[in-house]
């Protein structure tokens, strides 16, 4: 599923580089949102730049995104408003001849970073953005001053047949 794309092709992009910078319609952001398992996700824009790198094949693309969101508050299911800004850097490698890249194919070093296969022509920078955004989110959001707290009162018997026996005495 490809609610917000942004491709853009590394055919245009000049020795120098080329900034880029776009945002996400009201349409993508109610989808995007959804996908996410936001209750809104109210904007979403991205910025940065994309160049090659000195070996002709390498694309290197480093960028950023502000997005303002609107999660379920884990503990009372309230909206919980948030502002998220982050920043990525991710290398392209090119398969041979045209083709996709395989692990196997591409060398890597630890001071590389993220290292992604791609076909050669073009990068999703919508996509890699939304991936980015995704893992910037607050896995449990929770509303400001809101604790979360449960009964530690044991019971006397919470063996799995423990509701039966209850049931058991009534009858």
């Amino acid at each position: 599923m490809n609610d917000f794309s942004y491709i853009l092709d590394v055919n245009d992009v000049a020795d120098g580089g080329r900034d880029f910078a776009f945002a996400a319609s009201p349409e993508e952001c109610a989808a995007l949102g959804q996908r996410l398992g936001l209750r809104k996700l109210v904007s979403f824009e991205v910025s940065g730049q994309i160049q090659p790198l000195s070996d002709g094949r390498t694309i290197l693309v480093q960028g950023g995104f502000v997005a303002e969101v609107v999660q379920n508050c884990v503990v009372t299911l309230d909206p919980v408003e948030s502002r998220l800004e982050d920043t990525f850097e991710i290398r392209y490698v090119p398969g041979g001849d045209g083709a996709v890249a395989t692990e196997s194919d591409v060398e890597v070093s630890p001071d590389d970073g993220d290292v992604e296969p791609f076909d050669g022509q073009s990068i999703d920078l919508g996509a890699v953005a939304a991936e980015f955004l995704s893992l910037a989110l607050d896995p449990y959001p929770r509303k400001s001053g809101v604790e979360f707290t449960f009964d530690t009162a044991p019971e006397r018997d919470l063996g799995p047949f423990a509701g039966l026996a209850k049931l058991r005495n009534k009858v």
